[in-house]
This record gives structure tokens, sequence and C-alpha cells, in this order.
């Protein structure tokens, strides 16, 4: 029952992260007619997505929790229990920092190297392979449909 409290949480977390990157796209990113899908279109997407997968996970996990609601009495979350959770959102917060001040695919390789690593990932060819599958997307988007990143 602890894991649908945390998921309640996070859920909790990451609407607000969505909501905020839906008020900050339009501050932060100029409209350019000349792209095909505009230069808000994929802060917007992650805005959207970010808001509905944790509006999925917070009600389905508050209706379990609903169900269940005897075994939710005493519940203490402790930081180690979400440490992950923790450790992904300053890894996200890093990784946008780096798409603004450096480039998009710095921030990208931070991104995926520490989801990998916080998955406890060992193998080097799954590093090679979403890295290798990064930058083609970044020159798919760039070069061939013209989407500035």
């Amino acid at each position: 029952m602890n894991n649908k409290i945390n998921d309640v949480i996070c859920a909790s977390i990451f609407l607000i992260f969505g909501i905020v990157l839906m008020i900050l796209t339009p501050i932060m990113t100029s409209p350019m007619k000349m792209d095909s899908l505009g230069s808000r279109f994929f802060p917007y997407a992650i805005g959207v997505f970010t808001i509905i997968v944790s509006l999925i996970l917070g009600i389905s996990s508050l209706l379990s929790i609903r169900k269940n609601m005897d075994q939710v009495k005493g519940y203490n979350p402790h930081l180690h229990d979400n440490l992950r959770a923790v450790l992904y959102c300053i890894a996200l917060l890093v990784s946008v920092w780096l798409i603004e001040a450096v480039h998009f695919l710095a921030g990208a390789f931070v991104m995926t190297t520490s989801l990998l690593l916080l998955c406890r990932e060992r193998k080097i060819l799954w590093y090679l392979i979403v890295y290798a599958c990064t930058a083609v997307a970044y020159f798919a988007f760039t070069m061939l449909l013209n989407v500035r990143i």
C-alpha cells in the first residue's frame, strides 16, 4: 500500500510539473512559423502527456487506496523510499538546464544516462543504443523535418 501512496505523491509532483511546463512554454519559446510543427510543439506535447499520465496514475492509485483504507493508517514516507524519484527530478532539471545552456544533445545524453543509471543498467550496449537513437532522432527532426530544437 505504501507504493500507492508514493504513486499519489509522484503523480501530484508531475501534475504540477506538467502544468508549470504548459504555462512556461509560451513565455520561454517564441513561435516559429517556418517550422513544420512549430517550436512550441514538443514542450506542449511533453506537458500534455505528463499531465495525462500523472492524472491516470494519481486517480488509479487513489481508487486503490480507497479500496484498502485500513492499510493506509500510520504511513510515514521517508526520503530513502523515494530517492530514485528525487534523483530523477534532479536529473531532469539538470538536463533542461543543459539543453538551454549548452545544446539539446548534451541535455538529452545526461537525461538518458541518468535514467539508465537509475534503472541500474550495466550493459554498455544499452547506453550505446540509447545514445544512437537520441542522435538519430535529433538529426531527423533538425535536418529532415526542419524542426528547431
